[in-house]
């Protein structure tokens, strides 16, 4: 059971608050979304999934934003930003690692992949630094490419024909 209350916004989920919570739904990239209408306030759970869809195998999918945010009090050193295989981080507004993020601060990440089999691929984002370990899952569905089909036109003149056999005889 959660305490009734209202700290918590900006904080883990585990150590929010909330009074009369109603109205859930998920937004697009599949956060939870909810009316806390004790406290008066729309409240967001952010998804711990960056889902790239579906791509062609062998295509690069474009770089999807990553928030790297310190909720803790004192300030936090990330020390490694890693990614399984097909995907790749760069980082962003973050600097070069090892950075620094302040208490409360936060920075954009981008992660890429390239699709490298059909079907569903799944894979992790793990950064960490200073005793703390935060895991992203990402996922793509691998397609394979549509094979071209090339349409060939015939054409017969039978005039041209038989005007020929005509000529022969």
């Amino acid at each position: 059971m959660g305490l009734q209350g209202a700290i918590g916004d900006a904080g883990p989920v585990l150590q929010g608050e909330l009074d009369s919570p109603v109205a859930l739904a998920t937004d697009k990239s599949g956060s939870v979304v909810f009316s806390d209408k004790g406290n008066a306030r729309i409240r967001r759970i952010l998804s711990t999934l960056v889902d790239y869809g579906s791509m062609a195998v062998g295509y690069t999918g474009s770089p999807q934003p990553v928030t790297v945010a310190n909720s803790g009090a004192g300030s936090l050193r990330v020390e490694a930003v890693t990614t399984s295989t097909g995907f790749s981080a760069s980082p962003g507004d973050c600097g070069e690692l090892p950075f620094t993020l302040a208490s409360g601060g936060h920075c954009v990440a981008q992660v890429s992949l390239v699709s490298v089999e059909s079907g569903v691929t799944l894979g992790k984002l793990v950064v960490s630094g200073g005793g703390m370990l935060q895991t992203l899952s990402l996922k793509v569905v691998g397609i394979l490419p549509q094979k071209k089909r090339y349409a060939t036109e015939t054409k017969i003149d039978t005039e041209d024909r038989f005007s020929m056999l005509e000529r022969r005889w």
